[in-house]
């Protein structure tokens, strides 16, 4: 008779076990149909987390000096809208007036216009009255196409002044990557000083007056947008 209870016993507690692990099975299937599931590892979860930190990218930017030249800067102008990239352009006003078609091209595409003088002249070397001169006739060249006085000026040869730039309310914009372009005029070496230069918040130097110089910013381009890099116009960093 003990026996014959204690196999009851047995039995019953099994057909308990059985319940009631068929009902947390029945919880769990309803829970995943509703889609109340939650992650079970620690690795999926840390996945969530990573994917949920944004990707920020290196801004650097392309400046060219000395434009707009009449076959070179539409053949970047091209290049740049089918990589949608803005550079800026500091162009020399008398360069400008003649080139009114590029110059309004310039500034329907989204891209920042600079001055760069009206003659391409050494201001240092120049009594203040005549620099102001110099940069106030490029700036009413430029305020023709774009509609507003421009804010960034870039002296010819790098040779500004600060009290100049106090007097006219310009910022003046320069460089830290000097392609060197207007000398070796060679693709691959413009492109080298870059790679082995670049960094974060770089500002890189070049003319769109040279074939070599429109392939290798292009080819630059390229390159450094897959390694994280993002192309911007001057005043993105200079005024960040």
């Amino acid at each position: 008779m003990k026996a014959g209870k204690k196999r009851y016993g047995i039995v019953l507690s099994i057909t308990v076990i059985l319940f009631f692990m068929g009902v947390a099975k029945l919880f769990t299937m309803t829970e995943a149909q509703h889609g109340d599931s939650k992650p079970l590892s620690g690795a999926s979860v840390r996945q969530e987390d990573a994917d949920s930190i944004p990707n920020e990218k290196k801004k650097i930017a392309l400046t060219f000096d000395d434009g707009p030249d009449c076959e070179y800067t539409p053949m970047l102008l091209d290049g740049l809208a089918q990589r949608n990239v803005k550079a800026t352009f500091f162009v020399i006003g008398k360069q400008a007036e003649a080139q009114p078609e590029i110059m309004e091209r310039i500034v329907k595409e989204g891209h920042l216009i600079g001055n760069h003088t009206y003659n391409h002249v050494d201001i240092r070397h120049m009594t203040a009255s005549a620099a102001r001169e110099e940069i106030l006739k490029a700036n009413e060249v430029i305020t023709k196409y774009t509609g507003e006085q421009p804010c960034f000026l870039r002296p010819p040869f790098g040779n500004g002044s600060s009290r100049l730039e106090k007097d006219i309310e310009m910022i003046q914009v320069l460089w830290t990557i000097d392609t060197m372009d207007w000398a070796c005029k060679n693709e691959a070496k413009i492109c080298s000083t870059v790679y082995r230069e670049v960094r974060e918040n770089s500002i890189i130097l070049m003319h769109d007056e040279y074939p070599s110089t429109v392939r290798a910013a292009l080819s630059i381009i390229d390159r450094l947008t897959k390694e994280g890099y993002e192309f911007v116009t001057v005043d993105k960093i200079v005024m960040d």
